[in-house]
């Protein structure tokens, strides 16, 4: 596991799996090695609790819809950290929760509600679990399944295209200007014919995540 120093980082810690050392730099002052062989096992226990709370507290915050911009709901909180608490609970090695790959897990509960096949989140999301247990797959996974389902596919598509309209109200653009602009655009550069092969210089990004595997 290794952490990218962001720009504005001052502190970054960086672990060496083979060595299991944890070394913490401080920007302009100098690093310091934890070697976790030889950290106590009370103290090791204390870290995991620390670090368990806090990655499970994390799972409820949660931003603010970027279409609406409502704040999310503490159904919703609740709704990430039990996901979290399910997957650790059933001894996985894995870090990652799954539904942190960019799957709309409250959308589907959202759509789930619309289509009445529950009143409310706390509904659906028991509704989920369910499926998971009879199954012996994750809540994730059953709501995937739920979003296969006609009537909440049907219901996701008119919730995506309600925050999709939002988006566009806000942006207040109409086609005519854009391909105006686009016309204008052609006509300034029809001298550099080469300009999409060349490189823009963006360094790859090769860092590890932050987290164990």
């Amino acid at each position: 596991m290794q952490s990218k120093a962001k720009s504005n980082s001052v502190c970054t810690a960086v672990y060496a799996r083979g060595e299991n050392t944890l070394t913490v730099k401080v920007l302009g002052a100098g690093s310091a090695v934890c070697r976790l062989n030889d950290v106590s096992i009370e103290n090791r226990f204390e870290a995991m609790v620390r670090g368990m709370s806090q990655r499970l507290t994390n799972m409820a915050a949660l931003g603010r819809d970027k279409a609406t911009g409502k704040s999310a709901t503490p159904a919703e909180k609740f709704a990430r950290v039990k996901l979290a608490v399910d997957h650790y609970n059933t001894g996985s090695k894995v870090w990652r929760v799954a539904g942190e790959d960019g799957f709309d897990t409250g959308l589907v509960i959202q759509a789930m509600i619309r289509a009445d096949v529950a009143s409310d989140a706390e509904k659906a999301n028991e509704i989920a679990t369910k499926l998971a247990t009879k199954r012996g797959i994750d809540r994730v996974e059953a709501l995937r399944q739920w979003a296969l389902v006609g009537s909440v596919a049907e219901k996701m598509v008119e919730i995506e295209t309600e925050r999709a309209m939002v988006q566009a109200k806000k942006a207040n653009l109409d086609a005519q200007s854009l391909l105006d602009e686009i016309d204008e655009s052609s006509d300034d550069g029809d001298d550099d014919q080469d300009g999409d092969d060349q490189d823009d210089g963006a360094p790859d990004d090769l860092s590890e995540t932050d987290a164990p595997k």
